[in-house]
Parts: structure tokens; C-alpha cells; sequence
């Protein structure tokens, strides 16, 4: 025998099938013991922020958070308070979604 069947002396077979039954009975054990998967527990509630009837919203990616469609771009052109009007008509408008 060489080394290398010195180390790979489990069966390919009987290892899958040992990863198998390990994964079950961790799946029993934990289900016994009360803990739920992901699947089984209740959604978090969404988080709305400055929620307007006129603007449509998504949830924004993994998070809860529920995003405005439309981003306002907080560039260069709004430096120094030159356009708080702007920002003030975007949050009337329901945008909760600031790229800054």
C-alpha cells in the first residue's frame, strides 16, 4: 500500500452516505430541540420611513427596509445649502433615498 490509500482509507460510498446521516440527525436534533429554520420563522416587519401615498416602494435588497423607488443624487451641485429647496420638494414627495 502506498501513502496515499494509508489516508483515503473511507470509501467514497460510505462517506457520502455518513455526511448523509449526519445531516439528518442534526436537522431531528435541532428540530427537537425548538429551534426553526429560516423558512419556518415569521418575517420581520418592514420598515417604512416618511411613507408617501403618491411614491411606490421596494424592499431594498436583503434588508427590510422599504426603499423609494426614485434615488435622489446628493452630488456636487448641492453643496453649501445652494438647493435645500431641492431636497425639501424630494422629501415631500416621499423619496426616503439619499445618495450621497
Amino acid at each position: 500500500m502506498n501513502k496515499k490509500d494509508d489516508r483515503c482509507s473511507m470509501e467514497r460510498g460510505k462517506f457520502i452516505k455518513l455526511l448523509a446521516a449526519v445531516a439528518v440527525s442534526e436537522t431531528a436534533l435541532l428540530a427537537a430541540a425548538g429551534f426553526k429554520t429560516k423558512a419556518q420563522t415569521k418575517p420581520d416587519k418592514l420598515i417604512h420611513r416618511n411613507e408617501q401615498s403618491s411614491m411606490t416602494y421596494r424592499k431594498l435588497g436583503r434588508t427590510n427596509f422599504m426603499s423609494s423607488r426614485l434615488v435622489f443624487g446628493c452630488g456636487a451641485a448641492l453643496m453649501g445649502g445652494r438647493a435645500v429647496r431641492l431636497l425639501d420638494r424630494a422629501f415631500e414627495a416621499g423619496i426616503n433615498h439619499y445618495d450621497v
